[in-house]
């Protein structure tokens, strides 16, 4: 086998080649460290200002909040007009001050009170309606500088109502909510007669019944309705129509008035034939327009 020995040049030359290679590879290895140490803390710096932007975010949630909490618990009288306002928590209360809050961290807080216009029915509605003078609109706004520098803001907004003494009409309980009926002792007397029905006035002023009509399933007529110890309608009146009435007729009756908190028994309903064992309703009709419908039931006999 022959041997071939490199001359001194070639070494140099392969000594110089393999230190060149060592070389470029070092400085490869440098540079994919850089790019990994840069990456590592761009994704450092993205997580932290992530955190902080979130951070921030549920401070400002938890100051919005308490913004329209404070506004909720405040006496409908103390909740003055305003688009600009602030809060300030004195003798155990919060109330309305003229300028908005500059809080811990930089945020600005902003509440605001307006009024709020309704229609003809009582919806609100945002033009072409009245002021109504028992309702607010109140809002809560915090705004704040997040880390990148870029504005934000939260805003939580509701209604408020004078319930307990207001001043317009929307608010006032109509006749068929202040009128409770009892059926749970409904009987047929005599197989023809009913009785036991209570109903009351709960509320503070009058309700006055002006007309009903009763549902029954079979093929009798209606003849006579008391109302305690008044005769309201029958055949041959007070109240129209006239004559004996078939199931679902309007009955005009001659208004009876329940007086605050009075309950007086609708009894000697009277019918022409046996009633025993048929399903009926009873709908109660007052001078405002509402109504309450007593639901089907079936008397004992």
């Amino acid at each position: 086998m022959e041997m071939r020995l490199r001359s001194p040049s070639q070494k140099t030359d392969l000594w110089c080649s393999n230190r060149g290679s060592i070389l470029l590879e070092a400085l490869v290895a440098i540079g994919l460290a850089g790019i990994i140490f840069s990456a590592g803390v761009g994704l450092l710096l993205t997580t932290r200002m992530v955190g902080s932007r979130a951070l921030m975010r549920q401070e400002a949630l938890w100051a919005v909040q308490e913004g329209i909490s404070a506004l909720q618990t405040m006496a409908f009288e103390d909740l003055s007009t305003t688009e600009s306002g602030g809060l300030t928590f004195t003798a155990e209360h919060w109330q309305m001050d003229g300028s908005p809050d500059l809080l811990p961290g930089g945020f600005l807080r902003t509440v605001r009170a307006r009024d709020v216009q309704r229609d003809g029915d009582c919806f609100i509605v945002s033009s072409g309606g009245a002021v109504d003078e028992d309702t607010r609109e109140i809002e809560s706004e915090v705004s704040w500088t997040d880390v990148a520098g870029r504005t934000q803001n939260v805003i939580v907004t509701g209604l408020t109502t004078r319930w307990n003494n207001p001043q317009g009409s929307c608010f006032e309980p109509t006749m068929a909510n202040c009128f409770e009926t009892d059926i749970s002792e409904a009987e047929w007397y005599g197989g023809k007669q009913l009785r036991e029905i209570d109903i009351t006035n709960s509320c503070s002023t009058d309700v006055i019944v002006s007309n009903i009509t009763i549902n029954w399933n079979n093929s009798q007529f209606v003849q006579q309705v008391f109302f305690g110890n008044s005769k309201v309608w029958s055949a041959s009146g007070p109240g129209t129509p006239s004559g004996n009435q078939t199931s679902g007729i309007l009955l005009n009756i001659e208004d009876e008035i329940l007086s605050s908190l009075e309950t007086v028994e609708m009894h000697k309903t009277q019918f022409t034939g046996t009633m025993s064992g048929v399903t009926v309703d009873v709908t109660f009709m007052f001078t405002d327009g509402s109504t309450v419908v007593t639901g089907p039931f079936v008397p004992s006999h």
